[in-house]
């Protein structure tokens, strides 16, 4: 009868000190970036905690390891809907608030971080009006095609706004355009990678 409830104990002595260590580093890395973007490190080291550095980034990764880790329970559907309309709700704010004075990776970055961790915990309860949103089959395609979409969006939009009149609709167009080669490549090259033999 004793033995279960010590074995549990000890399981959870290891998975504390686990999550302790990973909260630690993702602490430790966001302080990094946030130093970074405040543009406090000048000269060589500079490109270490800047807006490409993978460093800078990793506290994102992080993020969602702890998110992975510690939800080893769905909420319940209202929590869920909480959880996950407070996150439309931040990654929204990041949208309207970050630009390119911002600081990113910054304090700012904490805004879209913060706000698709809330979705995806919120999203694992019983479906709710945002789930069900989000499960809509175009989202899901978009989502399907968002790293394609990722990697192309950025070099039309800086080629779009360098040589095409100073208009705010052409960003827009810009990235509406990236589509067909985010499509293209998520097809061609991302899905076939998958299907791949790996030894």
């Amino acid at each position: 009868m004793t033995s279960k409830p010590i074995r549990i104990h000890r399981s959870w002595a290891r998975y504390r000190w686990r999550m302790l260590v990973l909260i630690g580093l993702v602490c430790a890395v966001f302080a990094a970036a946030v130093v970074g973007s405040t543009g406090a490190v000048q000269g060589d080291a500079a490109w270490l905690l800047g807006f490409y550095s993978p460093l800078a980034r990793a506290w994102e990764f992080g993020v969602g390891g702890l998110l992975a880790v510690a939800l080893t329970r769905a909420p319940g559907r209202l929590l869920g809907l909480l959880l996950a309309a407070a996150g439309l709700a931040l990654i929204l704010a990041g949208a309207l608030v970050i630009d390119g004075t911002s600081g990113v990776p910054g304090p700012i970055t904490l805004l879209p971080v913060l706000g698709a961790a809330l979705v995806i915990a919120g999203c694992r309860a019983q479906p709710h009006p945002v789930s069900r949103a989000l499960s809509w089959g175009p989202a899901v395609r978009v989502g399907d095609w968002s790293y394609s979409l990722y990697l192309w969006h950025w070099p039309l939009v800086v080629f779009a706004v360098l040589l095409l009149p100073p208009e705010p609709w052409i960003p827009v167009a810009a990235v509406i355009v990236a589509f067909l080669p985010a499509v293209a490549s998520y097809r061609l090259v991302e899905d076939p990678m998958r299907a791949w033999p790996l030894p």
